[in-house]
């Protein structure tokens, strides 16, 4: 019967990438806002102010799948907010 090898590799290289101890999972949210401010001015709400419910419950049913997009990572972190 053969024997198997233990892995010789670091720990962090082992977890995926959105396990928190890894290094890209520290920094995801630096990447993923890409134009800050960008949903702001395509609700026409002025920055430093809050997004009226309605306004992004209308914007995530909007026909360009960019500003869906902006919607889905603004509910997400508003989740992490809390």
């Amino acid at each position: 019967m053969m024997r198997l090898r233990q892995r010789e590799t670091p720990l962090f290289k082992m977890l995926p990438r959105h396990h928190k101890g890894h290094k890209m999972a520290e920094k995801w949210i630096k990447g993923a806002i890409k134009h800050p401010g960008k949903l702001h001015r395509e609700l026409g709400v002025p920055e430093g102010k809050k997004i009226p419910a309605k306004k992004m419950a209308k914007a995530a049913k909007s026909k360009s799948p960019t500003i869906r997009k902006e919607v889905v990572l603004a509910k997400t972190l508003k989740k992490m907010k809390k």
